[in-house]
């Protein structure tokens, strides 16, 4: 079982976005009234899925980010990196897509971007 680790992807996108020079304020972090929003299990890795999942993370929905970890060991299930290079990088611009307009916005101040970011990802494939 391997772990994918996304850790200097996301480092890189906070600096990207400036969050290294910025604050971000938790003024407007998840509390519990976020409990309403309702969780939308998506089950199939398409790249639909993950923004729908990205939007819900950028709305304060940080529960969608264990959706996001799960449709990921899908979307790596029994991959051979050497063999299947159109797989990789397909499922490369899915991350990317789904990360970036995170990191962007964590850069910008989203306090639910943020804590999104550095809430423990569980990839497991």
């Amino acid at each position: 079982m391997k772990t994918l680790s996304f850790t200097v992807t996301i480092a890189t996108l906070l600096l990207l976005a400036g969050c290294a020079t910025k604050q971000v304020s938790h003024t407007n972090s998840p509390t519990k009234e976020l409990a309403t929003i309702k969780i939308q299990k998506l089950n199939e890795p398409t790249l639909e899925n993950f923004l729908k999942l990205q939007e819900q993370i950028l709305q304060g929905n940080i529960q969608a980010v264990d959706n996001i970890a799960e449709l990921s060991g899908l979307l790596y299930a029994d991959i051979d990196y050497k063999k299947d290079e159109e797989r990789v990088r397909s499922n490369l611009d899915i991350m990317r897509a789904t990360f970036t307009p995170i990191g962007i916005q964590a850069g910008s101040g989203n306090a639910f971007a943020y804590d999104a970011l550095y809430t423990p990802w569980k990839f497991q494939n």
